[in-house]
C-alpha cells in the first residue's frame, strides 16, 4: 500500500481553520441560547465553592467544571455571594441558583456568557489535542 505524502503546513493551516471555525461557532452559540435548566444552580454552585469554600450546593456531581464555570466571575467581578439564609438551610440548589442569575448586579446574559467561556475553551483544547495526536499517528 502506497503512503499518500503528507503536506505539514497545508494539514496545520486546515487545522487552525477548523479550530477558529469551533469558536466562532460556539461564541454565537454562547450569545444565541438560554440558559438550561440546571445552568444557574451549576454557576452558584461553582461560585459557592470558590467564594465561601462551602461544597453544599449540587455535591452529588464534581467540584471542577463547576469551578471553572464561575471563575471568569470570580475573577472579574467579585460578587457578594449571600443566598437566602432559609434557601442555604434547606439546600434550595435550584432557587439559590435562580436567585444568583437572576437577581445579581450583573445581568443574567452576561452571567451566561463569561461562564460558558471556559466550557468553549475546554473543546477547543480537546480539539486540539485530538488533532495533534491524529497529525502524529
Amino acid at each position: 500500500m502506497d503512503e499518500v505524502p503528507m503536506k505539514p503546513k497545508a494539514t496545520l493551516c486546515a487545522g487552525l481553520i477548523l479550530l477558529l471555525l469551533f469558536f466562532v461557532q460556539g461564541l454565537f452559540f454562547i450569545g444565541a441560547n438560554s440558559p438550561t435548566y440546571d445552568e444557574a444552580m451549576h454557576l452558584a454552585a461553582g461560585y459557592s465553592y470558590l467564594a465561601k469554600r462551602d461544597f453544599r450546593i449540587n455535591p452529588e456531581n464534581p467540584p471542577l467544571n463547576k469551578e471553572l464555570v464561575a471563575l471568569p466571575l470570580f475573577l472579574i467581578y467579585r460578587l457578594p455571594f449571600n443566598p437566602d439564609p432559609q434557601h442555604w438551610r434547606d439546600g434550595a440548589d435550584f432557587l439559590i441558583g435562580q436567585n444568583f442569575l437572576y437577581r445579581s448586579t450583573i445581568s443574567a446574559d452576561r452571567m451566561l456568557g463569561l461562564s460558558r467561556l471556559p466550557n468553549l475553551f475546554l473543546g477547543g483544547s480537546l480539539i486540539a489535542l485530538i488533532g495533534c495526536w491524529a497529525y502524529r499517528l
